[in-house]
């Protein structure tokens, strides 16, 4: 599978994306796996994500490498930015 996250140690070159902040890496790390789990052994979790919009399944999107990109409105709304 291939979601990666960066923590603390990436810099992006656009102004208002961050890094997660390092101590949230064993959370992340575990939402990984949890994800991973799930996609493997629960067939109606690809089925239920290719109902949403875009029609994806959950192991296409967590296999997915292209780069994830956040407007800044998400940011803002979370409190990054």
């Amino acid at each position: 599978m291939g979601i990666q996250l960066n923590f603390g140690d990436h810099l992006s070159r656009v102004p208002f994306l961050i890094s997660f902040p390092s101590e949230w890496r064993e959370d992340a790390k575990w939402a990984r796996a949890r994800a991973i789990q799930i996609s493997n052994r629960i067939p109606g979790a690809n089925v239920y994500f290719r109902s949403l919009p875009k029609g994806r399944s959950l192991s296409a999107l967590l296999a997915d490498r292209s780069p994830t990109r956040c407007v800044p409105e998400c940011a803002a709304y979370r409190g990054f930015a």
